[in-house]
């Protein structure tokens, strides 16, 4: 389930890491993408995202790839384009960061 414009929603009905997506695929893709990429070309990438908010949700326009420990981020203008790429690696252990040479914070 995820949290979409005001509203809590079935997001899917199969497990995200079925079809190469999760957390696997985003480690070994994250530190690939650019803020100069579109859209498009990271969820190609990073496969479909756990959620996303826009701004009639009352947020920071955004696509998501979160579980467990992962938790992955791109903020959006409002044109969609890519501002800001966010990984937040403070729960990773040191084997997991060590996949992640990229900063937690691009732009």
């Amino acid at each position: 389930m995820v949290y979409h414009r005001a509203h809590w929603r079935v997001f899917s009905t199969v497990d995200r890491t079925e079809g190469g997506s999760g957390p696997a695929r985003w480690v070994a893709a994250w530190c690939s993408l650019s803020p100069r990429m579109t859209c498009d070309e990271i969820v190609a990438l990073m496969g479909e995202p756990s959620g996303e908010y826009t701004l009639s949700d009352g947020g920071e326009p955004q696509l998501w790839w979160a579980q467990d420990q992962y938790d992955f981020r791109v903020y959006l203008d409002i044109d969609d384009s890519v501002l800001e790429l966010v990984g937040d690696y403070d729960a990773l252990s040191a084997e997991d960061r060590a996949l992640l040479p990229c900063p937690e914070l691009r732009s």
